[in-house]
């Protein structure tokens, strides 16, 4: 069975386009990408940290898990005025 990753957010401080998702059989050795849109709601453009789970379907046990400390948001152009 295919792993797959959970992202977790605070959601004060961002909107994630996908929180679940399969990926394939992951072979050691090759690299993956994987793409999540994320917006930023702070209208401040603050920074918070995103967490990544893997997980396996046959197991309670997550196989990795990561803090990605998101850098600080771009305001839009229409904010900055």
């Amino acid at each position: 069975p295919s792993p797959y990753q959970v992202l977790s957010a605070p959601e004060k401080m961002y909107k994630l386009d996908q929180k679940l998702f399969t990926v394939p059989l992951l072979v050691p050795g090759l690299s993956y990408t994987f793409e999540v849109g994320v917006l930023c709601l702070d209208p401040e453009g603050g920074s918070d940290v995103i967490t990544v789970v893997m997980l396996s379907k046959s197991n309670s046990m997550p196989i990795l898990q990561a803090q990605l400390r998101m850098p600080a948001s771009e305001l839009e152009d229409d904010q900055c005025a």
